[in-house]
């Protein structure tokens, strides 16, 4: 692009056009083009032909007063002649000669001279100034000043202001030039280009001195001459006093004290340090990226020092100062934490964005990638659920689509973290060849041969600190990314979205960072070889927290749930009020036990009884809706606690339930069996040993149901109920598994372990059998059809009616395995298992 038509320029189009490097490239030139145009201007019409005009002007005003003058000293003589001829007649005089006195005739052309001079001065300033010749400005300026003080004292200041004002306009010209004198010698003081006397650093008494001594001889006359000005006028008009004059004529030590020196040199550090603070900083707020200061600081360092820069300092007794480290480094690091803070703000924004749009979309029911429902998901197969290779590090592969559908990260939920992730690998990528690059590129012989290693240290003597910043930021935006979704999320009335559809996502986003977002992960590991990762304490403790807050959250999900759990209760519970149940309904499910007893006269008598052998079909309708509820959102994916306080909630409902009705219904006997069985089996399946609270809550309510039951009746019926119980429990494990969330604590009450075990000791494992979860007991094939078989004889010694007592639930358990006999060993287990689960009862 030419210079002739930047007045042309469109701004719109020069955006649309090139980019901003070119932009760049275009408003330099512009710059440089305005300068020059601002230089001719002020040469062509600036103030040399400014003062030239008004020099003429005045002498031409000048010229016109002197001829007034000159006419009315004209008149005064002739005046003066007629009275002398009026008054004197009689005497003879002789003629006055009209002439000047010689000497007021010098004195006005030493007048002339002087103003002539101070008129022509400005021109030769702005010239010096334009050459960088700020030295012989300088002494212009000292020259004209010197001339302008004896022109005040030869005339008089109020003479001098009437009679010639051009002096006093022309001196508040030439004024101004001491303060451009000064600011001009500052921006080449400032600049990079400023050239080093070296011989002269070598001068004794230093540079300043040498510079003194040159030029305290020199006359007035002898500057002068090098001015273009008539050589005879100035020396035949210009005063002695002025002509002679030695202006820089002072006491010239022959050093400077030492303590002046110091004084000076740290005051001169001092504005240093505010200058570049101030300065600098303006400049550096316009980078935005941690590359661009990069490159800066690589320029910065570059710049070489003089070779006698240590003896200086030597020579002035201050510790030596590295300009770098002192007053520049600081200012880098400082606008490098600030990019990184705005970076991560800039990234946390975006990801809330995100949120916020995901919550609206998965609030609304036509959404066909639902949140709270996974099974469109985690239920069809996709060809990149297995890569085609693997690798022990696969790059992507921890990402596969199967690993996901484990872990329950939804395609909705891998986006959120992978934009995430994108945000922050600009700002660590910049990062990390702002701390490590120089090392990193460095090889063995260039560290030998060529590279400075003081200059490498000070580049990286900020890595600590810029580092410490990252985590301390990271960590804090993470606790905003945990307290907006707290505040305006997952509360009471949420600003997006559905508060339990976004507690399922929110939970699966937290716990999905530390995992999907490599990047967050490098926020605290950050290391000079790429790929590698350094453990630590504090990402160590960024995971904790997160999983800890995702477990908050999914707890969120767990109070809303109660809702849902009433509901069930209420559908499938409350609909068969229990003292309404049809009996041959529960008869129906009941096993028939044959069992001896002892008559009076030492016969033995065989009966049948029905015990009850698998849970309600209302509680079983209850518990399956809820599992198909947990399904929905891949209950294994639950934390431990959480699904600990959905169990019980539920329990706490049954329980209570059936509590309330024990107190305030009339239950029939058998009723009262089967709801025993059902307290029983909910105690087994969902609470663990060490909750001390729900298992005082199902004894408290056995307690209220045994009251409904006869006890010789239900010595009898226990050790049965006992077995069923557990029966039922071990062959739900797998439907209710969900509700189990002391598995280990089951298996070994249970014994799953040890039933299938070989005669050495080893697990018969057949390879037809597939492990459905981890810690899931081990089936062998079931048979196709029941095998014939005869009801198992149990013993029982019937009690004497004298002898009935009520026994409390506690010491029937405890006396379980004492009241009963059951048959053992695997052969035992298949018939048992082949007849209850394709038999009929």
């Amino acid at each position: 692009m030419t210079t002739t038509n930047y007045l042309d320029l469109d701004i719109n189009k020069l955006f649309e056009k090139h980019t901003i490097k070119e932009i760049e490239e275009i408003q330099k030139k512009i710059q440089l083009e305005s300068d020059r145009k601002k230089i001719e201007l002020r040469t062509l019409v600036g103030e040399r032909y400014r003062d030239l005009i008004l020099a003429a002007d005045t002498i031409g005003k000048m010229k016109i007063t002197s001829e007034e003058v000159t006419s009315k000293i004209a008149n005064i003589e002739d005046k003066f002649k007629e009275l002398q001829k009026k008054y004197l007649i009689g005497f003879k005089t002789e003629p006055v000669e009209d002439k000047l006195d010689r000497r007021e005739e010098h004195i006005l052309d030493s007048i002339i001279i002087q103003i002539k001079i101070l008129m022509d001065i400005p021109q030769y300033i702005w010239t010096s100034i334009e050459t960088q010749n700020l030295l012989f400005a300088t002494q212009l300026y000292i020259i004209a000043q010197h001339i302008n003080y004896s022109l005040m004292f030869e005339i008089g200041s109020t003479e001098l202001f009437r009679k010639y004002p051009i002096v006093s306009k022309q001196w508040d010209i030439i004024t101004q030039f001491k303060n451009i004198i000064c600011n001009e010698c500052n921006k080449i003081l400032q600049s990079l280009d400023v050239s080093t006397i070296v011989d002269a650093d070598n001068a004794p008494g230093g540079l300043v001195l040498q510079f003194i001594t040159d030029i305290k001889d020199q006359e007035a006359y002898c500057l002068l001459s090098q001015l273009d000005l008539n050589q005879d006028l100035l020396n035949e008009f210009l005063p002695s006093v002025s002509k002679n004059h030695k202006p820089f004529v002072q006491d010239v030590p022959t050093n400077f004290p030492l303590s002046v020196l110091q004084e000076n040199v740290k005051s001169w550090l001092k504005w240093v340090d505010d200058f570049s603070t101030r300065e600098i900083t303006k400049l550096l707020d316009l980078i935005v990226s941690v590359k661009g200061l990069y490159n800066v600081r690589e320029e910065t360092i570059s710049v070489n020092l003089p070779e006698n820069w240590n003896s200086i300092w030597e020579e002035l007794s201050l510790p030596r100062i590295s300009f770098w480290t002192e007053f520049f480094q600081p200012i880098i690091t400082k606008r490098a934490k600030y990019i990184i803070t705005d970076k991560w703000m800039e990234a946390l924004a975006d990801l809330k964005s995100n949120i916020i749009e995901l919550l609206d979309k998965v609030a609304h029911d036509k959404f066909e990638f639902p949140e709270h429902d996974l099974r469109w998901f985690v239920w069809k197969d996709s060809p990149t659920d297995i890569p085609q290779k693997l690798t022990k590090n696969g790059g992507l592969d921890n990402r596969r689509s199967l690993l996901m559908k484990a872990k329950g990260y939804s395609p909705n939920v891998i986006k959120l973290c992978e934009n995430f992730d994108k945000s922050l690998y600009t700002l660590l990528s910049d990062l990390e060849h702002y701390l490590y690059e120089t090392e990193r590129v460095m090889t063995i012989k260039d560290s030998l041969f060529t590279a400075n290693i003081s200059l490498i240290a000070n580049s990286f003597s900020d890595r600590n600190e810029v580092q410490e910043h990252l985590q301390v930021v990271s960590t804090d935006k993470i606790d905003d990314l945990v307290q907006f979704m707290k505040n305006t999320c997952v509360n009471d009335k949420p600003e997006y979205g559905q508060r339990d559809i976004n507690a399922i996502v929110l939970a699966r986003c937290l716990f999905a960072l530390t995992t999907l977002c490599p990047n967050l992960n490098k926020c605290f590991t950050l290391s000079k070889i790429s790929g590698l990762s350094i453990t630590n304490v504090k990402w160590q403790a960024i995971c904790d927290n997160l999983k800890e807050q995702s477990t908050c959250v999914w707890s969120v999900w767990a109070d809303v749930y109660k809702a849902k759990i009433l509901e069930h209760k209420k559908k499938y519970i409350l609909k068969e009020p229990i003292d309404g149940l049809r009996v041959h309904w529960i008869v129906s499910e009941w096993e028939k036990v044959t069992i001896e007893e002892e008559s009076g006269e030492g016969k033995r008598i065989k009966s049948e009884i029905l015990v009850p052998y698998q849970p309600s079909v209302p509680l079983q309708k209850f518990l399956t809706a809820i599992c198909k509820d947990l399904n929905k959102i891949v209950p294994h994916t639950l934390p431990k606690r959480i699904l600990q306080q959905i169990v019980e909630n539920i329990v706490t409902e049954l329980f209570n339930y059936y509590f309330n009705v024990s107190k305030n219904v009339d239950l029939r006997q058998k009723q009262a069996f089967q709801v025993l069985y059902d307290i029983r089996y909910c105690t087994l399946l969902m609470v663990p040993r060490e909750n001390k609270v729900v298992n005082e809550l199902s004894v408290k309510t056995c307690d209220a149901v045994l009251a409904k039951i006869d006890p010789f009746d239900y010595d009898v019926f226990n050790p049965f109920i006992h077995i069923n119980v557990r029966k039922a429990v071990q062959r739900s494990l797998l439907i209710f598994g969900n509700l189990v969330s002391h598995l280990e604590q089951l298996h070994s009450t249970l014994g799953a372990r040890n039933e299938h075990a070989n005669s050495d000791g080893g697990k018969a494992e057949s390879p037809t059998v597939l492990a459905i979860c981890t810690g899931a007991p081990w089936f062998p094939p079931l048979t196709v059809t029941a095998p014939s078989r005869n009801l198992p004889l149990m013993s029982a010694t019937m009690p004497d009616k004298t002898q009935r007592k009520k026994v409390s639930a506690k010491e029937n358990t405890r006396n379980d395995s004492a009241s009963a006999t059951i048959k053992s060993g695997a052969a035992a287990f298949f018939g048992a298992m082949g007849s209850d689960w394709f038999g009929s009862s």
